[in-house]
């Protein structure tokens, strides 16, 4: 299995904590024998879609605009998994991966198939990629992820296999959580050899993954300071 990691985070892999929950997940994923690549978003020129629908009607799958796309759309198309990664932004993905989600309008056909009772688009390829998708946020509330979760299910339900949703990512650092840390890492390993041998994230690695790191009073003091200390830098 080759797995495509499409990840839209502005930060190097220095400083991006969904880049390195999401290097984690495909650890995982390959000692269970799959091969991955990782697309940092940040580093490709993509236009706005422009909604002209001309890669349906006029000229089937090739969109009019010449940039980047040209190169990620086969990627994201003939990829047999491909994982979502975005830090959350106002409660949703960044604009850097809406845009790009825009821009794989070519990928469909037009025609409708009805998957559990959804309109699904078809693809142009025969079949849709199995889907991860991955988001960290700096805030501890793990309801923050409801409405990214819930964008990402009505457009690819059917072909989601995995949600990995962590909160309080900007703590991980902190030498107090520093055994949570390793288990959240850890869990992020599991998830990744799940979905390639089960086809799945279980629960109980899900239940490690997303753990609170803190009673709320405290995760509360800590992000005050956070930010307190973050606004003098």
């Amino acid at each position: 299995m080759h797995i495509v990691a499409f990840n839209s985070s502005p930060r190097d892999s220095d400083t991006s904590k969904t880049d390195r929950i999401l290097r984690k997940f495909l650890e995982g994923a390959q000692r269970a024998g799959a091969t991955s690549e990782i697309i940092p978003l940040r580093e490709y020129k993509i236009k706005f879609c422009l909604g002209d629908l001309s890669c349906w009607f006029k000229n089937p799958g090739v969109c009019v605009q010449q940039d980047d796309m040209a190169e990620l759309l086969p990627k994201y198309g003939q990829a047999e998994m491909v994982v979502l990664a975005t830090p959350i932004y106002f409660y949703t993905m960044n604009a850097c991966l809406k845009n790009f989600l825009d821009r794989t309008v070519p990928i469909y056909d037009p025609s409708q198939e009805l998957a559990e009772g959804e309109p699904i688009m078809a693809t142009r390829y025969g079949r849709m990629p199995r889907l991860v998708t991955l988001s960290v946020a700096g805030g501890w509330l793990q309801d923050t992820f409801e409405p990214l979760s819930l964008t990402f299910n009505k457009c690819y339900g059917p072909h989601i296999v995995g949600e990995i949703y962590r909160n309080a990512s900007e703590f991980l650092d902190l030498p107090q959580f520093q055994p949570l840390a390793l288990e959240i890492y850890q869990a992020a390993v599991q998830a990744g050899e799940e979905v390639v041998k089960l086809g799945q994230v279980q629960p109980a690695t899900l239940a490690t993954l997303t753990q609170e790191l803190a009673p709320p009073e405290t995760m509360k003091q800590l992000e005050k300071e956070f930010w307190l200390v973050e606004g003098e830098q």
